[in-house]
């Protein structure tokens, strides 16, 4: 394949995945509506395939992440076997797909990457303005203008916008991406106007984690790149007081206060509830808050009467997903809880290494982190089809840092 050809496929692929989310809809019925509707699903069990033809290279980068993914897999499917909550469609979709589709998207781009010798990083840049002063022109006009898209609640002094996306998390995710991606390839500072039009994005969510993630990134992106500083714990301490400041109406509705219904704290408590009634294995695959559980309406809902609370019955399940550390609590296990936690923590070991080689690689991989974890409060973060294209970002990071170093 040549260059020009390939970088036309790698833009391609890049668009498909930002926008993951809403290109279904543009297809009311049909072939091409189904087709978009799974082509996450399939990129993700042909990226498997070629990891498993490609295992000798996989092993060679990050051998614990793969062995700790291997022990939740086989914990969790022990659950499913013992306790037989969940019939065998969502326990595979939940356990090949959704639930190790980030690693998977991780370890493709880094595998891929290094067999072939190819950087790509930077054939997306022209694409990536193109995409993010679009998206900009869009929100600015349905912040001013009769909107050309619907819009979502009315918070603070204004409509949240979310464009043509079918919710505001995934405009803030996509542009959380965009912002990364920019920051990262800023090399004469030319990137700016666009850095601050995804910051815009950001805040026209009114979602307090794309808020406190852009106040955060901002910050340590003028301290570590702009000023050139080394020194971490001062600027760590002022982002996490900004991120909580952020996101504190958030915080406070979900863990403080009792007198309002909060479905996320009703999914924290029983997961808990769950996971030691379950100790140490969990409920198994597809069981308690993911998109599976959801779709395959999870028994053990019905056991805990969720059909009766707003928002998390069969008929209506808009809450039912978007949380992440209940439904690892719950369908993982202790063990399992544990086990992804050191995963995190591979991932964050191998961006401090990067950054000690690049800085700008490695800043730029624990803002991907830090995303992920600011969202996974409010949201399924790591099951995100949008996260498919933030780790496989990640991966290019690190390959860059790889090819920094050997230079």
């Amino acid at each position: 394949m040549t260059t020009s050809k390939k970088k036309i496929l790698i833009d391609f692929v890049f668009v498909i995945l930002l926008f993951i989310s809403c290109l279904d809809s543009l297809f009311p019925t049909g072939c091409l509506k189904f087709l978009f509707k799974h082509i996450d699903e399939g990129l993700t069990i042909l990226f498997l395939i070629y990891i498993i033809y490609n295992y000798k290279y996989a092993i060679k980068f990050h051998k614990k992440i793969i062995y700790y993914w291997i022990a939740i897999f086989v914990i969790t499917i022990l659950s499913n076997i013992l306790y037989q909550y969940q019939t065998i469609k969502p326990i595979l979709v939940d356990a090949l797909i959704i639930w190790p589709r980030f690693i998977i998207g991780y370890y493709f781009v880094l595998i891929y990457t290094n067999k072939h010798h190819f950087s790509m990083i930077f054939s997306l840049l022209r694409i990536v303005r193109i995409i993010t002063v679009i998206l900009f022109a869009l929100a600015l006009h349905d912040c001013l203008f009769s909107p050309f898209f619907p819009k979502s609640e009315f918070r603070y002094f204004m409509y949240s916008i979310q464009l043509m996306f079918p919710h505001v998390t995934y405009l803030a995710f996509c542009a959380a991406i965009l912002l990364i991606y920019l920051g990262y390839t800023n090399t004469k500072k030319n990137n700016i106007p666009f850095m601050l039009m995804a910051s815009f994005l950001m805040f026209c969510t009114l979602r307090s984690k794309a808020i406190g993630f852009v106040l955060v990134y901002w910050l340590a992106y003028i301290w570590f790149i702009i000023l050139g500083q080394k020194n971490s714990i001062r600027i760590i301490i002022i982002s996490i007081i900004a991120a909580i400041f952020a996101g504190w109406d958030n915080i406070k509705l979900t863990f403080l206060d009792t007198s309002r219904f909060s479905p996320r704290a009703v999914l924290i408590k029983d997961s808990f509830n769950l996971g030691i009634k379950h100790f140490p294995l969990g409920t198994g695959f597809g069981t308690f808050g993911t998109y599976m559980a959801q779709l395959f309406y999870s028994p053990l809902y019905v056991k805990l009467g969720y059909q009766n609370l707003y928002g998390m019955s069969q008929n209506n399940a808009m809450f039912l997903s978007d949380s992440f550390w209940p439904a690892l609590i719950s369908e993982t296990g202790i063990i399992g809880t544990v086990l992804f936690i050191l995963i995190i923590f591979e991932f964050l070991k191998v961006s401090i290494r990067c950054l000690r080689i690049n800085r700008k690689a490695g800043f730029s991989m624990l803002m991907c982190l830090a995303y992920v974890l600011l969202a996974s409060i409010a949201e399924s973060a790591f099951l995100n089809p949008a996260t498919f294209l933030l780790f496989m970002l990640f991966a290019l990071f690190e390959r860059e840092s790889i090819y920094y170093d050997k230079r």
